[in-house]
């Protein structure tokens, strides 16, 4: 329930003052603040609009229309254990993802790094928030949120001197933060350290080209899922010579659509454009936490049906299994039961005399999340006609 204007403004008149304190433990003022978090976005986007920056960082930046047209991270979010918010504060760490990427780009290329910038990236981030949280109606669970959000920044920061933003493990974060990040940041460390994975990778996924037209994969010309939103080893997978004709390949990636529903959806869309449902077996692939499909497994069935099959798959993370299954708990689960799901439903709406064979394939976490699919799904499982789920 949302609490009194009178209330709230005594919050931010209380909370503010140390929120400035606490920002690097500097003397400026708030209106210093105010024009440093000010002018944090303009100085950014210079930077982040060259082409250069795109070929340093593996990314371009993107507009978003709810922030005014400022520029964020398209696959930023916030380092929290579940990868959201239920305050809403996800665009707001998207541009502050922008802005520590900028200053890790000029340290890149040789250009100075002022500590100044991300004092006002930080000083942004709890501007972008509190003004979040008085549209949303003020109420103090948001208000307390994003004062945590606003401490760990600071914290790392402070730890940190100011410089370019280091990529850190949460042992390295743990290790040398002490009592404070034990107390602010720990929380955030699996899901810093799986961002940090998927930056050293996206970095590394430049140079694969994507399938010819003709092979009716995801990510070649004319498919709805594009091939720089795919993920390592989405296209790693995707790269590899066919090993039967007609055998389908619909992989989707975890930056493919920020919800699962919309990348399901983008799955089914992708699977009736190339008409895997026309095949004589649908196979439902759950990667492992890093998006990888064992390759072998796949052209193993690709074989034994002498192509007549297609292989549908949503990535659901980009980092080790272990390390996304302390970030996002829960999502690889959540991943398989909604995929199977949706690909049951849409077989069933088939002549069961023409209906495709459902078969199923996890390795890994894969194989974790579609065992808890089949379980808490008995009425899909009842249909599935055979599947290899291994360790």
């Amino acid at each position: 329930m949302a609490i009194p204007r009178a209330r709230r403004v005594a919050v931010l008149l209380a909370v503010g003052p140390l929120l400035v304190l606490l920002l690097g433990g500097w003397t400026a003022s708030p209106r210093v603040a105010r024009g440093l978090a000010d002018a944090a976005p303009s100085r950014a986007a210079g930077l982040a609009t060259t082409p250069r920056f795109a070929e340093v960082m593996g990314y371009e930046p993107v507009a978003l229309p709810e922030l005014s047209g400022a520029l964020v991270s398209p696959d930023g979010d916030c380092s929290t254990p579940t990868g959201g918010t239920v305050f809403g504060f996800d665009d707001a760490c998207r541009e502050h993802d922008l802005a520590y990427d900028v200053l890790r780009y000029r340290q890149a290329v040789g250009l100075p790094v002022d500590g100044r910038d991300r004092f006002a990236a930080d000083a942004q981030f709890g501007r972008r928030m509190g003004e979040r949280c008085v549209t949303s109606g003020g109420s103090l669970g948001c208000l307390a949120t994003a004062g945590i959000y606003v401490a760990a920044v600071t914290v790392n920061s402070v730890r940190q001197g100011y410089r370019a933003p280091a990529e850190e493990t949460g042992v390295q974060i743990a290790g040398s933060s002490l009592g404070l990040v034990l107390l602010a940041g720990l929380p955030f460390a699996p899901a810093l350290g799986a961002r940090a994975f998927r930056r050293r990778l996206r970095r590394e996924e430049l140079c694969l080209a994507p399938p010819a037209a003709s092979s009716g994969w995801a990510g070649a010309p004319g498919s709805l899922v594009r091939w720089n939103e795919l993920g390592r080893e989405g296209r790693r997978l995707l790269t590899r010579s066919p090993v039967a004709p007609r055998a389908l390949r619909v992989l989707v990636g975890v930056e493919s659509a920020r919800r699962l529903s919309a990348r399901v959806a983008l799955a089914l869309a992708e699977a009736e454009r190339v008409g895997a449902f026309s095949r004589g077996t649908v196979c439902v692939a759950v990667p492992t936490g890093s998006g990888w499909l064992n390759p072998h497994a796949v052209e193993s069935l690709e074989r034994a049906t002498g192509g007549d099959v297609a292989t549908i798959s949503v990535q659901y993370a980009a980092a080790p299994s272990w390390l996304s299954a302390l970030a996002h708990p829960g999502a690889h689960r959540w991943a398989a039961e909604a995929l199977l799901t949706a690909v049951h439903a849409r077989l069933q709406l088939i002549d069961p005399a023409v209906r495709p064979r459902l078969v199923v394939h996890g390795e890994s976490l894969g194989a974790n999340a579609m065992a808890s699919a089949l379980v808490w799904r008995p009425s899909v499982a009842a249909d599935v006609d055979g599947g290899l789920l291994v360790g």
